[in-house]
C-alpha cells in the first residue's frame, strides 16, 4: 500500500519516452545512464530503486569527471559529445522533479495513514464516553443504582428502629404477664381478678387493662415491623437488580472499549513500523535524487554553454547535504488540549492504581470508592466481596433476605 513509490523510477518510462526525442539522441540515453532505470522497470522493492538512484548519481558524477579531466565537452578520442543538447537534459530534469514531487506526495499520504490510526483511537475514547454519558448509559444506571442503595439503606435503618420498638413493647408485655402469674407474689385468681379490669387499686402495672393495652402495643409493633421488613426486602431486591444492571453496562462498555483501543493501538504500531522503514528508504532515494539533480544541473549549464564544469562542481554536489525534512512524517497527535502525543492515552475505564474510577464521570466519594470494580469485573451481587461491602452492615436482627446472583 505505502510502497507505491517503488514504481516511480521503474515505470516512469524515462527511456521509453525517448519517442519524443530525436533518434540521434540514442547515444545520449546511454551516456546519461537512463538505461539503468529502464532496465529496472520490472524489479520490485524500494531497495532496488535506491540502488538505481545511487548508481545513476555515481554515473553522472563519473561523466562530469570525464568532462573536467578532458577540459572539454567533447571526447578527445572519439570526437563525440559527452552529453546531449540542452532540450534533452531539460526533459530529464523534469522527470526527476516529478519523482521528487511524488515522494513528497507520498509523505502526505503516509501522514494521513498515521493520522487515521490516531483518529481511530480517539474514536474508541469517544465511543466509551458516549456509552457512559448518553441517556440510559453507564452514568445514568449508576445514578439509579445509588438511589436504590440509598432507599434500601434508609429502609433498613427504619426497620432497625421499629424492631427495637417492637422488642421494647413486647418485652414490656411479657413482664406484665409474668406479674399476672400466680407465682408473682400477688393473687389474681378467678372472677375477682377479671372484675378488677377497671380497678387499679392493687397496682396500676398489674391491672388487666395494662396487660391488654401493652398487648395491643406489642401487636401493633409486630405489624409495623412486618410491613417494614417486606418493604425493605423489596428495596433490597430493587437495589441488587439496579446494581446488576449498572455492573453489566459498565463491564460491557469497558470490555468494548478495551478491545477497540487495543486493536487500534496495535494497528497504529504496525502502521508506524512500516512507515518508519519506508520514510528512511524514501529519504535515501530523495537524497540520491537531490545529488543526481545537482550533477544534472551542472551538465545542463555545460550543455547550454553557460560554463565549463570544474572539479569544485563535483565536490560541491558530492558534499552537499540534501535536506530531507520535506519527507518528515508526523507521528504525533493532539488530544484534549495536549500536543505532540505519541499515542492517544488509554483510560483505565473501570479502575486505576489507587482504586478510584478512572473515568471522570464515575468519580465517587470515598464511601462509594468500591463501585469501580477495583479488583475485577465480578464485583456485583453474588460475590462475597460485594455482600461484605454493600449488605453486611445490615445483618443485625437477621433481617436481610437472600441475595440473588446477577
Amino acid at each position: 500500500m505505502v510502497r507505491s513509490i517503488v514504481a516511480i523510477l521503474m515505470s516512469r518510462g524515462m527511456a521509453t519516452e525517448s519517442g519524443v526525442l530525436m533518434q540521434s539522441q540514442a547515444n545520449a540515453d546511454s551516456a546519461l545512464g537512463l538505461g539503468m532505470v529502464a532496465s529496472a522497470r520490472n524489479r520490485a522493492g524500494v531497495s532496488k530503486m535506491k540502488k538505481e538512484t545511487t548508481a545513476l548519481a555515481d554515473h553522472y558524477k563519473g561523466l562530469l569527471q570525464q568532462i573536467v579531466t578532458a577540459g572539454s565537452l567533447v571526447n578527445p578520442e572519439t570526437g563525440t559529445p559527452y552529453i546531449p543538447d540542452f532540450q534533452f537534459l531539460g526533459i530529464v530534469e523534469q522527470q526527476f522533479e516529478t519523482i521528487t514531487s511524488e515522494l513528497e506526495a507520498q509523505k502526505i499520504a503516509n501522514d494521513a495513514l498515521i493520522a487515521t490510526q490516531h483518529t481511530e483511537m480517539k474514536g474508541c475514547n469517544t465511543a466509551r464516553d458516549t456509552a457512559f454519558t448518553n441517556d440510559g448509559g453507564v452514568i445514568a444506571k449508576q445514578g439509579s443504582m445509588r438511589s436504590a442503595r440509598s432507599t434500601h439503606g434508609t429502609c433498613r435503618g427504619e426497620e432497625d428502629t421499629k424492631i427495637e420498638t417492637m422488642e421494647t413493647d413486647c418485652g414490656d408485655f411479657d413482664e406484665l404477664v409474668k406479674k399476672c402469674d400466680d407465682g408473682a407474689g400477688q393473687s389474681h385468681n378467678g372472677q375477682d381478678w377479671y372484675a378488677a379490669f377497671d380497678d387499679s387499686s392493687d397496682g396500676a402495672e398489674s391491672t388487666l387493662r395494662n396487660v391488654v393495652n401493652q398487648a395491643t402495643m406489642c401487636h401493633a409493633a409486630v405489624d409495623a415491623v412486618t410491613t417494614q421488613a417486606q418493604q425493605c426486602d423489596n428495596d433490597q431486591d430493587a437495589f441488587e437488580q439496579a446494581y446488576c444492571t449498572y455492573s453489566a453496562a459498565l463491564v460491557a462498555a469497558c470490555t468494548t472499549y478495551d478491545s477497540c483501543y487495543d486493536v487500534s493501538y496495535q494497528d497504529l504500531n504496525t502502521t508506524k513500523d512500516n512507515i518508519q522503514l519506508l520514510e528512511a528508504e524514501q529519504k535515501d532515494i530523495y537524497t540520491m535524487v537531490g545529488k543526481v539533480e545537482c550533477f544534472l544541473n551542472v551538465l545542463i549549464q555545460a550543455s547550454n554553454h553557460s560554463r565549463q564544469p570544474v572539479q569544485s562542481d563535483i565536490t560541491t554536489c558530492q558534499d552537499t547535504a540534501i535536506d530531507t525534512s520535506a519527507l518528515d512524517i508526523v507521528y504525533t497527535t493532539d488530544y484534549l488540549g495536549v500536543h505532540d502525543l505519541s499515542v492517544v492515552p488509554k483510560d483505565n475505564c473501570m479502575k486505576t492504581a489507587d482504586g478510584k474510577v478512572a473515568h471522570a464521570s464515575l468519580e465517587s466519594n470515598p464511601s462509594d470508592g468500591y463501585e469501580d470494580h477495583n479488583t475485577n469485573s465480578q464485583f456485583r451481587p453474588g460475590a462475597s466481596s460485594w455482600y461484605s461491602k454493600e449488605l453486611e452492615q445490615y445483618e443485625g436482627h437477621d433481617k436481610l433476605n437472600d441475595v440473588d446472583d446477577c
